[in-house]
């Protein structure tokens, strides 16, 4: 739903709300370029109710990393772009569970831009993920750890006499020195995620989903 902020809307991974306590909003840069480490979400609209909770007006979206569920196998895929970031290459690799009842699922990503679409905004981040499944009669634990490290450039928000006398691609952050061109708004991102998770099937009926996370790192503007 356009004109709404994305704190009215919710981001669960595996049951741990991601949404930031000191204003509300997800920080999608925390699991950015892990695409396929993070696929399998379940997604429900406005405030009905979900596994996890309430939702408010833009609903709830609830990503699951459990590596049981990772898709079997890997896959290696590489990319160009002409949005924020001109090229990307990522691997991902599920082992699926074993007869002992182990599973794990990696994933790692880098993209990149020299200049992304707008002027002056350069594009570096590099992702990591790691899930560890241990599956027992009626239970399981799963640990996941997730690194995604992003540093990109900002772009101005220009009127449409700005547009008009330049193109939709300028921008007033960036200029020359020392011979390099340099972006005066850089905003970095370094925020790496762990979450050990606990699921019990009580009956058919019933389960308890368990789960502690911590993170750590920086944000900077």
């Amino acid at each position: 739903m356009r004109n709404l902020d994305n704190e009215y809307g919710n981001i669960f991974i595996n049951g741990i709300l991601m949404n930031k306590i000191y204003d509300g909003r997800p920080q999608y840069s925390n699991w950015g370029g892990l695409n396929d480490a993070t696929r399998n979400q379940e997604f429900t609209s406005g405030s009905r109710p979900n596994d996890f909770g309430f939702g408010g007006i833009l609903g709830v979206q609830a990503i699951n990393t459990r590596a049981s569920f990772m898709r079997t196998g890997t896959r290696l895929s590489f990319s160009g772009a002409n949005t924020n970031y001109s090229g990307r290459v990522m691997i991902n690799h599920g082992s699926g569970v074993n007869a002992k009842g182990w599973a794990y699922a990696v994933s790692a990503s880098y993209r990149t831009a020299n200049e992304g679409f707008f002027e002056g905004t350069d594009y570096d981040a590099k992702s990591f993920f790691l899930s560890v499944e241990k599956k027992f009669s009626k239970q399981s634990l799963n640990l996941t750890a997730i690194y995604a490290q992003n540093s990109r450039g900002k772009n101005s928000p220009n009127t449409q006499e700005v547009i008009n006398l330049m193109n939709y691609r300028y921008n007033s952050y960036w200029g020359i020195q020392n011979g390099k061109k340099r972006n005066s708004r850089d905003k970095d991102v370094e925020e790496p995620l762990l979450i050990l998770s606990h699921f019990l099937d009580i009956s058919e009926k019933s389960s308890l989903n368990t789960n502690v996370s911590f993170q750590l790192g920086t944000i900077s503007n």
